[in-house]
């Protein structure tokens, strides 16, 4: 092999092991974001004690995080592997926020679905 396209080679290596972390990424997002949503489906049966807007804000933040950390995490593993660096970690930060957003807009979920008299009853069992 020559000089030259060895370093080629390292860096195409480079962006398929930060393309299979991303792949595992994109995947992640959209089935957190199925969860979120299909938890935001109980708002059928819970009538004039829901909180609308808390449910759909938690549905509009989860997709939107996993959207932008999508696009954040692809230019940033181009841009990485295409200098020769690491990149599997750009990706795998983007998980981690994806993970981190889905328990929080989840609780969000299960709040703004709450009943009132329940959560009175649950405070009351903790003490």
């Amino acid at each position: 092999m020559s000089l030259v396209a060895e370093p080629m080679e390292s860096r195409w290596r480079l962006l398929g092991v930060g393309l299979l972390v991303f792949v595992v990424q994109a995947a992640a997002a959209y089935f957190c974001w199925l969860w979120v949503v299909l938890g935001a489906l109980s708002v059928a049966g819970c009538g004039d004690y829901c909180n609308y807007e808390l449910v759909g804000s938690a549905v509009q933040t989860q997709r939107w995080v996993g959207v932008v950390s999508l696009i954040v995490a692809f230019i940033a593993l181009v841009l990485l592997a295409f200098r020769g660096r690491q990149a599997w970690w750009a990706p795998a930060i983007g998980l981690g926020i994806i993970l981190v957003t889905t328990i929080c807009t989840t609780v969000a979920v299960s709040v703004g679905t709450q009943r009132p008299d329940a959560l009175g009853a649950l405070m009351s069992l903790m003490r």
